[in-house]
């Protein structure tokens, strides 16, 4: 990794947490990724889930402009990464593991988080040259110890877990060698409004609070 892509993944490793939107509307994407910043957490995966995703990712570029890192997630084609990059993503983030989509980053030279399971998965997908291996879905294989086992012998891949992450394991992941966590539902809800958005933050401190014991 070089220039602005090694950089990119380094402040999200110094963050230690990817919030994964997917939400129900747009505005409630908007407004959630506005609590989690004004909370201390400057980055967002916003999923293809969300309606116009694209547009969701570009309007929150205009609101936040260099003070938050946007993403996107649950690519699984080209076209997607490619909406994705043009509406100004600044990292991509697949669910599984897609050559095509791994490679379209490497030509653009934009942080890519490739999505994977298994050992042999995890090895493949680092090797075709994904930036971090992100797995998912972690706590399926059982939570920390799977990161601690993988780390062993794949020790030379960065790894995040996301799926069933919450505060309470957050510091376990961590220390068993995940570079940093992404987490869904637990902080951000489908629906967005004035008192979930006072949730989001609150639990938002809950996993920086985690990542910095973690990190003690």
């Amino acid at each position: 990794m070089t220039g602005k892509k090694e950089e990119i993944i380094k402040k999200v490793e110094a963050i230690g947490l990817v919030p994964v939107i997917r939400t129900r509307t747009q505005e409630d994407a908007v407004e959630a990724v506005g609590a989690l910043v004004e909370a201390g957490v400057p980055v967002a995966e916003v999923t293809f889930s969300v309606p116009d995703a694209p547009g969701v990712i570009k309007r929150l570029k205009e609101i936040h402009g260099k003070d938050c890192l946007v993403g996107a997630g649950t690519v699984t084609t080209c076209e997607e990464c490619r909406k994705a990059l043009e509406a100004g993503s600044d990292f991509i983030v697949t669910p599984i593991t897609v050559p095509e989509i791994i490679e379209l980053c490497k030509a653009r030279g934009v942080a890519m988080v490739c999505g994977a399971l298994t050992p042999t998965e995890v090895f493949n997908a680092w090797s075709a040259g994904a930036d971090v291996v992100k797995i998912f879905p972690a706590t399926a294989m059982g939570g920390p110890t799977y990161i601690k086992n993988l780390s062993g012998p794949l020790s030379q891949v960065p790894v995040a877990p996301t799926g069933g992450v919450t505060p309470d394991n957050t510091e376990a992941y961590l220390r068993n060698g995940a570079r940093f966590v992404g987490a869904g539902s637990d902080l951000v809800p489908a629906v967005v409004d004035g008192a979930t958005k006072t949730q989001i933050a609150a639990q938002a401190r809950r996993y920086l609070d985690a990542i910095k014991t973690a990190r003690i």
